[in-house]
Order: C-alpha cells, then structure tokens, then sequence
C-alpha cells in the first residue's frame, strides 16, 4: 500500500515538474507574442483608464511565477504621465496563459510620475469640487480589485509595492511640488490591506504614512509622520505673496486619518515647536511656539479645517480656529480664537504689516495697549476675497490691563478692562471699565466707527467714580455751551469725589454731553461766593439745555443747607428752579455777598452789619439767575438771634426768635422775640415787597418800651417831644400798619408801670400831619377821649371826659417838659386854616396848662381856659395862653357868620399879626421816610 502511494506522489510530482520545465521553455516564447503581449497592455489600459506601454516582458519562475516588465509607460491624457524601469508583476499562472489575467502582487522599481494641475483661470468647476473623496475610494477600489486575486490570499504578503519612485506635480511645464525616494508597500493580512509608504521631499525631510485599507477601499485609515516639514516650501509656490510676508521654521509633523466613502476624510494633526516669523517693511517679528494640534474634514459638500490648539512661547498666546467651505452655495465661514493676547505685541505686528489700512490703523489708534484673555475673530462669504470685508467680519473678546485713547475728549485711559465687538465697522463695549488718573469707570457701553462709512459714530455709556478735580478739564474739552464754560471758569479748587454716570454721544464732530452724579462729596470755590462751598452728598445732572442738582447737602461757612434741588435751563437763558427741604444761613457771612449782586445792592444798605441765623424747611424759588426781579418762590422757616441796621425805619433791629413764611411779595412770620433800641417786643405781622422795595407792612405787636425806642415811636407818629410817654411803657394788643407813601397806622393799648391804660388809635398820612383818631386814657382819677386832625388846611379837636394833673404826671417821661395841669368838658372844633369863617364847633371846655399837640415854629401853651361853643358862636369866660414868647389873654364871644367874623372880646396883647401867626401853621413838618432790606 505505502509503495502504490508513494509511486502516485512520486508520478505527480514528475508531471508538476515536466509542466514546469514545458513553462519555462515555452513561456518566453508564448509571453513575447504580439497577442499576449496587447491582452496585458489592454487589461491594464483599462484598469488605469489610460494608455500603458513597455518595451519588454519577461517570465520567471523563481522564487515565484512573476512577469518582469521593463521601461513602461502609462498616460492617463490630460492628467498624468507614469514612468517606471521596471515592474514585477505577479500574475495568477493557469488562468494566465489562458487570457485571464489576475495579478496577486506588483512591484514597481522607480517610478517617475508626473500630475498636470491645471492652470488657475478664476472659473470654478461645476461641481465646486476641491478634493473628491469619491473619487479618492474609487481609486483605491480599484487598485484593491486589480491585485484582488492577492488580496485574499492567506497569511500576509505584499500586493503592491514602489521602489525608489518620484511623484511631481507640474503646472504649465513647471514643477510645483516634487516627491522623491518614494517606497511603497501594501499588504494582505488575511484579506486586510495594509500599507506603508516612504518618502522625502522638498517640503519635508522624510514622509511615514501607514495604515489600513478596508477590503472593499471604502474607509482608509492610518497616520502620516512629517520629518522636518518646511511649510515655507508650500506656501511660496501655491502663495508666493504671501510667502514673502511669513515664514515658518521646519517642524515635525503627525497626523492621524480616516477616509470613509460615506462621511469623507477626518484628519487629525499634531506638530512640534515651530518659529514664525512675520516679515514687515522695516521689522521682523520672531513667534515661537511649543506646538500644533488641528483637525481637517473634507465631505462630498463641506470642507472644514479646525485648529484645536497653536499654543506660542512668544509672545504668550494660544490660538485656536475653525474654517468651513462648502463648495456647493458657495460659501466660506472662518473663525479664529486667541488667548492670552498682548495688545503691545499685537499693536505692533499689525501697524507694521498692515498698518496702511485705515481701520487698522484706527482700531490700535485707539486701543494702545493691555492684555486680551480671549478673541473671537468670525467672517464669512461667498469667497475669500469677502472674508475680509469688513460687513461680514465680526470680532469679540474681552480686555483686561488695556491702555485706551478716547478720541471725543483726548483722554488716555489706564487699566481698562471688559468685554467688545467689532461688526459692520462699528467697535462695540460692554461691561468696560477703566481710571483715569484718580478717576474709575465702570458698566461701560461704548459704540465707535472704525470704516469710513461710521468714522463719526460714537456712543459712550459709563458708571463713574471720579475725582472731581479732573472733571472740569474734561467738560471743558465735550461741553460747547458757552454759559456752562463761563460758570465753569469761575470754579477754582475742585476737590473731592462723585459717583455717577456719563453718557456722550452721537458723533465724535459734535458729541452732546449727559453727566448725572449721584453721589457727591467735594468742595470748591466760586469767584462770585467769598468761602468754600463743601457738599456731604446729593446729586448733580448735566444735560445739552439743563444743569440740575437734587438732594444736596453741604455747607457754606457756617450756613449750611439739605434736600436742596435746582435746575438751570440754558436754554431759557439761565432759568433756575430750586427746592430745599432746610437751609441754615448764617447772614454775617452771606450777607456781603449779596450786596455783591447789583440788583440787590442798590435797594439794601450795607452800612451797619447783618448778623443772624435763618432756618428754613421749605424753599422753592423759580426765574432768570441774574435777574433776582424776576424770582418767585415761597419759603418757610425759622429766624434766631438776627440783627441788622436796616431791616425797618433804618435803625438796629433785632430777632431773638420767630418763625417765618415768605414768596417773592411777601414776608409773613410770627412770635417774632425781637428788640428794637431798648424795646422788647413780641411781633407777628407780614411785609408786602421786602425783597427789593418795600411798600407794606403788619404788624401785631406785643411787649415792653423803654425810653429810648418811646421816644423814637413818638417822633414816628410826628408827635411833639413833649407827649414821649413815661417808661417802661407795656404794648398789647397792637397793631402797626404802613403803606408807602400813602398812610401809617398805629392802633392798640399801651399801660404805662404804675400809671394810666393808654388806648390809641393814630393815623399818618402824607396830607395830614398828625391824626389821633382815639387816644383814651383811664385811671382810677381820669378818663378822657382825646381826638386830633392836624392837616395843612383843616386842623380838627375832639375830647370828652376829664384828665386830671395827677394823670398826667403818671404818663409824662419827664414832668417838666409840661407845666402841672388838667383838662375837663365835652368839646370838637373844627378849623379851616384857609376858610376861617366856616370853622366851626361845639361843647366846654376848660383846663390849665396845656401844650398844643403840633410841631409849630413857636409853640402854643394854655395857660388857662373856659370855652362854651355853640355852633358857630364862642363864649370864652376866660383864656390865657403863650405863643412863643408873646402872652394872650382873651375874654368875650366870637360869632363866626358865612362872610363875617363877629368878634365881642377882651384881647389883651403886645401886638396881633393874623398872617404871621398863620405862617407856622401853613409849614408842613418833616414826614420820615422808612427804608427797609432784604
């Protein structure tokens, strides 16, 4: 048994053998047929879709059957044109010399290939397409089914292999980009192509790719491995503009990849350290960098490269990025993020390599420095060439430390921080925040114009804490009211700090100004105010038109002031409106710098000083600043210890206490402590006009009268020295009343200590000298009613009742002015000066020693009388009197008819002169004049 099967094995292995001597004897001649020969260059036409040629093929059995092809040529026309010396070509044998061919294996021995890149015309294909992976799988799909007879051999073995290849892509004639040492190896591993490919190049030093390739060539996946990348290579033939202006230092390249027929290809990147270099006109800028990390995906629409992370050593900055292109709209969307961004590096990179460009150059114009934690720069379009178009460009990001100039009102900003936008050409803030000198910003918004299209827009929002001495320059600079600039120039030593707001805006050539401050605590001098002004807290608000302040409280000196509002319009040419819930104004010291004010100088008079404190409760005043005439206001307050020289009838007044109530027309006030020369007095009245001309007054009146001020009073009144009352004289119940120019009125009750109750009623008037209306006097030993008109024409006596000698020593100041008499009857007469015939009056009368009540040029003193008048008929029993220094003495009956004076009289007298003694009644005394004050 074991020799019949071993003479089958042995006969076997005879046939294999002679088969093998018959294939080797016969191939070379079966393989150089012309039909052969076309069959192979046919096959492989058609799997490359192009031409292929060579000069010769050879057979070989060993190691292994293989076909040894030597100088071949394949051309696919227009596209690429493949050289090689030789290639071994491992077919299937038996299906071979039958026709049909199946290769297991190809090796290529240095190959030249050569890829036509069309040339750039500006016109884009019709399907938008850069990179077709399609296409890509469909290749390699190919190539997998052209070796596939090897592909699912066992165990792993190399289906198709390069040796020593070059690779050049040529554009009109010209190599752009060149591969050499280029080696190749695809294997099977049990149906699982793998490959490795070699190979260096002017862009890099030495090229690694291994990976993976499904069996079907659907997904592809592997790594690539760039020893010694020279990007500049690159760039400077598909950019050589660009080129001129970067450089990039050599790096190490990684990527990891995966080609999916379906989802397209995802590469992912990693690279070592690199060196940028930025090329200006006159400088270069060095970057350095720790690495690269990025991510690139192409599909059948979109292309998409992600930088996940460019981290620099300098200047210390991370960069990350995204840009999408869909080929089909078209459309392009780029977005770059950088970190830790130094605006002094940055500034300078940008003014020197694109600083000719006017939004550049306005952008860091204005941000000088500082440092930017994040920046998102976005853009978009329908090309590259839109991307930079500043519509379509939108940049945000945040500051912090930064240095800004404010081009409005020339100011540098320090340590500015928040967060910004930069779209259609518009620079946009928010949150910001930044000092200037002593000052601090804070919640800002900002709007700048940067193209030339909003080169005048700017809109600025800002919370300020600012340090009042810097804040007139700064108005100074925005504010172009010339009346705001004028009180401005008048304000020295600014001092202190405000919290507040400050809006400016709309456009930079003519910017209109809003600053409202709601907290204040400053102090400062007004050249038209002699002391410092210091105010506690309030608010202060400036707009185009109108200067308001609410809630201030501060102080003056020693006066001082709360709830105090205002609003001055500039528009209405200085129209103030006030309201103050208090003021403590102490007049010793604001007194002269009211008389400073014209209007008020000449109706005040500043000869004796003002002193005194005025609280108020309740202020509201309106009208033109400069014009006090034209303020109206009501106010409500208290009075204390005030005094002045001026207030009322030019003499020293004083206000221990009283409260008040004034417009601009009136002055009311009430419990008024006053004195008044040596007078202690209880007032309460009104004052019409007090403020600039005085023409009325009220007053209820109450208290004690000293010697000095009875005897003013009675001068006052226009009463004769003799009638100045004993002291101290008690007032109640009285009332004074003046009407300028026109009457004086003084109606009460007057005691006198130990002495008679005094009732009056008197009247001045500018035609009358002097009217008792009612003067009543009453004791225990008299009561009399006395009444008294004495006009320049008509001279009017009334009494009734009895006034005792002992009554009127109880009343006199000084007893001996008047000789002791007394006074009884019922009796009125009236005289016409003019008309003596028609005087008339009526009852007795009789008394001693009585002292005429007018201020005549000789003065008439009774001696002694007894009258009974009866209509126009006069008996006199007896009478004696002195009229300077001539005596009368008269006894008998006048009888005064309508055109004649019947006289039966006994007149004894040195001489009688009726015009002489006329003249003195004729002569109108003095009439004082009051004068009043503010």
């Amino acid at each position: 048994m074991l020799k019949k099967i071993s003479k089958w094995i042995i006969g076997f292995s005879g046939t294999i053998l002679l088969l093998l001597i018959l294939s080797a004897v016969l191939s070379p001649w079966v393989i150089n047929q012309n039909w052969f020969k076309k069959s192979v260059i046919d096959h492989i036409s058609r799997k490359v879709e192009g031409t292929v040629d060579f000069q010769r093929i050879e057979l070989s059995f060993f190691p292994r059957p293989c076909l040894q092809i030597y100088k071949g040529e394949i051309c696919i026309p227009g596209k690429t044109r493949s050289y090689f010396k030789s290639a071994l070509v491992y077919p299937n044998i038996l299906p071979f010399f039958i026709g049909n061919i199946r290769f297991r294996s190809i090796q290529i021995k240095m190959p030249e290939l050569e890829i036509r890149l069309p040339e750039t015309t500006g016109e884009r294909k019709e399907d938008g397409r850069i990179f077709s992976v399609a296409s890509l799988n469909e290749k390699i799909s190919h190539l997998l089914t052209f070796l596939d007879s090897g592909l699912y051999s066992g165990g792993k073995h190399l289906i198709f292999g390069v040796e020593n290849g070059t690779f050049d892509f040529i554009r009109k004639d010209r190599s752009i980009c060149r591969f050499e040492d280029i080696h190749v190896q695809i294997y099977s591993a049990y149906g699982k192509p793998e490959f490795n490919i070699r190979c260096s190049s002017e862009p890099w030093e030495y090229m690694l790719c291994t990976g993976k390739i499904s069996p079907d060539g659907s997904i592809i996946e592997g790594s690539v491995n760039l020893k010694g990348f020279h990007p500049q290579a690159v760039v400077s033939h598909f950019a050589p503009a660009t080129a001129k202006r970067f450089s990039l230092s050599k790096v190490d390249l990684k990527t990891d990849f995966k080609l999916d027929k379906d989802s397209g290809l995802n590469v992912e990147i990693k690279c070592a350290p690199v060196i940028l270099t930025l090329k200006g006109k006159t400088k270069e800028f060095v970057l350095t960098g720790k690495g690269l990390e990025g991510f690139f995906h192409i599909n059948k629409t979109e292309t998409s490269i992600t930088l996940t992370e460019l981290n620099l050593d300098f200047p210390l900055l991370k960069l990350s990025g995204n840009l999408k292109i869909n080929r089909k709209t078209p459309y392009i969307f780029l977005e770059v993020t950088a970190e830790n961004l130094d605006v002094n590096f940055s500034r300078k990179v940008a003014m020197e390599m694109a600083g000719n460009k006017p939004v550049i150059r306005r952008i860091f114009d204005i941000i000088k420095g500082g440092n930017v934690p994040k920046i998102k720069i976005q853009t978009d379009g329908h090309s590259v060439k839109e991307l930079g178009n500043w519509d379509n460009l939108t940049i945000t990001g945040c500051m912090t430390d930064g240095n800004i100039f404010m081009p409005v009102a020339d100011l540098n900003l320090e340590a500015a921080n928040g967060c910004f936008t930069i779209s259609k050409g518009v620079l946009a803030g928010e949150r910001l925040r930044a000092r200037l000198g002593n000052s601090t910003g804070s919640s800002g918004a900002l709007r700048l114009g940067l193209d030339k299209k909003n080169n005048n827009t700017f809109n600025l929002d800002v919370k300020i804490d600012v340090d009042m001495s810097q804040l007139p320059p700064i108005l100074k600079r925005l504010v172009k009211s010339e009346p705001f600039l004028k009180e401005m120039e008048k304000i020295d030593a600014l001092e202190g700090r405000g919290q507040g707001r400050l809006i400016i805006g709309e456009t930079i050539d003519a910017p209109e100004v809003e600053v409202d401050v709601s907290k204040l605590n400053l102090s400062a001098r007004h050249r038209q105010i002699p002391y410092t002004i210091y105010l506690d807290s309030g608010r202060f608000h400036y707009d185009k038109n109108t200067v308001r302040v609410s809630n201030l409280c501060g102080r003056l000196a020693d006066s001082s002031f709360s709830g105090l509002s205002a609003s001055l319009d500039y528009k209405k040419r200085l129209f103030l409106e006030m309201e103050s819930k208090s003021f403590k104004i102490d007049m010793k010291e604001i007194f002269p710098w009211l008389m400073t004010f014209e209007e008020i100088r000449k109706n005040l008079k500043d000869e004796s000083p003002v002193s005194g404190i005025i609280s108020t409760s309740f202020l509201n005043l309106k009208g033109h600043l400069l014009a006090p005439r034209t303020w109206r206001f009501q106010m409500a307050g208290r009075i204390s210890n005030f005094s002045t020289g001026s207030i009322l009838f030019n003499e020293q007044f004083q206000v221990t206490d009283a409260m008040f109530e004034a417009t601009d027309k009136t002055l009311h006030f009430s419990n008024a402590i006053t004195k008044f020369r040596d007078a202690s007095l209880n007032i309460s009245g009104s004052l019409n006009g007090f403020l600039f001309a005085p023409d009325q007054a009220e007053l209820a009146i109450e208290g004690k009268l000293q010697p000095d001020s009875v005897r003013w009073l009675t001068e006052m009144v226009n009463l004769p020295p003799e009638f100045v009352l004993r002291t101290p004289l008690f007032v109640s119940e009285t009332l004074f009343s003046w009407e300028k120019n026109k009457k004086i009125t003084l109606t009460g009750r007057l005691a006198v200590e130990k002495g008679p109750q005094i009732s009056i009623d008197i009247q001045h008037t500018p035609e009358e000298l002097l009217k008792i209306c009612k003067l009543t006097i009453e004791d225990k030993e008299s009561k009399a009613v006395l009444g008294i008109r004495l006009g320049e024409k008509i001279v009017e006596l009334d009494f009734s009742g009895n006034l005792t000698q002992k009554t009127i020593e109880n009343l006199q100041a000084d007893n001996t002015q008047l000789p002791s008499g007394w006074l009884n009857g019922d009796f009125h007469a009236r005289i016409d000066l003019d008309k003596p015939l028609a005087s008339t009056a009526r009852g007795k009368l009789s008394g001693e020693n009585i002292i005429f009540p007018w201020r005549l040029a000789r003065p008439l003193t009774i001696k002694n009388i007894s009258l009974n008048v009866d209509g126009n008929r006069v008996k006199t029993d007896s009478a004696f009197f002195q009229w300077g220094n001539q005596d009368f003495y008269l006894k008998g009956n006048v009888s005064l008819e309508p055109d004649e004076i019947q006289i039966n009289i006994d007149a004894f007298a040195d001489s009688l002169n009726w015009e002489e003694l006329a003249r003195p009644l004729k002569k109108r005394a003095e009439f004082p004049r009051p004068a009043f004050w503010l």
